[in-house]
């Protein structure tokens, strides 16, 4: 899958501001989390979980391949009915996840 967004590493700083590491000609893209309303914990937790976008991203995808993989080695049957549907079931909360992320919902 080809990468749209900023390159990694993305990193919090001073606990409300995230950027990003391989910005265009060097610079760096700020994302600003800080929102009236909002306590210090939140704000926070918003900074995390913006710099952790591409890794999870990256995350889902491998899962995604390697529930691909599963899928192959437990076709639908009786004997494996249950762990087939569980698969199906992890597949469709991930692909949702994935396409929001890229853009591609």
């Amino acid at each position: 899958m080809e990468t749209k967004h900023t390159s990694r590493p993305w990193k919090m700083v001073n606990d409300f501001t995230v950027y990003t590491g391989a910005a265009r000609n060097g610079a760096r893209c700020y994302i600003c989390t800080a929102r009236s309303g909002a306590t210090v914990a939140e704000d926070k937790a918003n900074a995390r979980l913006i710099a952790a976008a591409p890794d999870l991203l990256e995350a889902l995808t491998e899962a995604k391949q390697t529930l691909e993989t599963a899928r192959r080695y437990f076709p639908k049957s009786i004997k494996n009915r249950d762990t087939f549907h569980l698969l199906n079931v992890l597949a469709n909360a991930i692909d949702p996840a994935i396409a929001l992320a890229t853009g591609t919902a």
